[in-house]
């Protein structure tokens, strides 16, 4: 739609039966090929009924969102896919239509990523769930088949007095999507389909949601960088307003909970800061705070203000 809007039908046709992978567009011939199975899967037999007889009346249902695997660990703000956007080897330059809403949308879903309540969010997959009727083990068929049998039935056109019902059929399908689309199942809240089993990469010890995590809120710090780099007149004027946060990422003091790092110089060596993915997220993050109070001596007055400067 960004497409369309921006840069017209035409534009938006070459995409479409294109092969994109930029900041603006990720689109490919296994995507187009995804959609239009999920189109086919959302009409059901309708098609073959109107062949059948051309006066057969199709039984509206709003088509859901359709998740793709590719954008499955894409992180999207203001109309741009930040991984493309930060990868200054493979889109150098590329050109920010408004950076400053672009900054704006990353410094929220920051927020969001730093408040996120992992239990909340178990909780809220298990309503959903039931919300929809499914059982344990379910996937991507049964999910669809009870998408549609649901908003038929309580779709406000039909039944006026089903709308809350229809928004909460609409929440809990677009909760599950993402989960059925990679390949996961419908688990009860006491069990999990992400876990792998794998040993725990203390490497984000302090944040919240693990290294998946970091490796998010380090994309959004990087976004913020390469605005203040490409766009210093348009930031300027603005002062930075998230230190908090900003300094929060390079708080270790909890890295080092229960040990004597003064007295004990090698128990340093052993905290998450030295795995070479905190490492980078440290640097990027201070990277930011040295491009802020670059662009502006308003955000070095700021920066003392809230103790980042002992």
């Amino acid at each position: 739609l960004f497409i369309l809007v921006k840069y017209g039908f035409k534009r938006f046709s070459e995409v479409f039966v294109g092969n994109y992978d930029t900041p603006e567009v990720i689109w490919n011939l296994e995507m187009r090929k995804h959609l239009v199975e999920m189109i086919r899967q959302h009409l059901g037999d309708f098609p073959k009924r109107l062949w059948q007889n051309t006066t057969s009346k199709y039984e509206y249902c709003p088509m859901p969102g359709v998740a793709y695997k590719r954008l499955e660990k894409e992180l999207f703000c203001h109309n741009y896919y930040l991984a493309n956007l930060c990868d200054e080897v493979r889109f150098p330059n590329w050109p920010i239509s408004e950076p400053a809403e672009v900054f704006r949308a990353c410094l929220e879903e920051w927020k969001k990523q730093m408040t996120r309540d992992e239990e909340k969010e178990e909780d809220a997959q298990e309503e959903a769930r039931k919300v929809l009727s499914l059982k344990a083990g379910d996937g991507g068929r049964e999910l669809r088949r009870a998408y549609r049998t649901l908003a038929r039935k309580y779709h406000p056109d039909k039944n006026p007095a089903g709308r809350e019902m229809f928004e909460a059929i609409q929440g809990a399908y677009e909760l599950l999507l993402p989960i059925v689309e990679r390949g996961g199942k419908i688990t009860e809240s006491s069990s999990s389909s992400d876990d792998d089993g794998s040993p725990e990469d203390n490497g984000a010890e302090g944040l919240g949601g693990g290294a998946i995590q970091m490796q998010t809120m380090q994309l959004l710090l990087k976004t913020q960088v390469v605005i203040y780099k490409r766009y210093e007149k348009e930031m300027m004027q603005y002062k930075y307003p998230a230190y908090q946060l900003l300094l929060s990422c390079l708080d270790m003091a909890s890295l080092s909970k229960g040990t004597d790092t003064e007295s004990d110089p090698a128990a340093t060596l052993e905290s998450c800061l030295i795995k070479a993915s905190r490492v980078d997220f440290v640097r990027t993050a201070v990277e930011l705070v040295y491009q802020t109070c670059l662009v502006s001596p308003m955000n070095a007055e700021e920066l003392v203000g809230e103790n980042g400067i002992p």
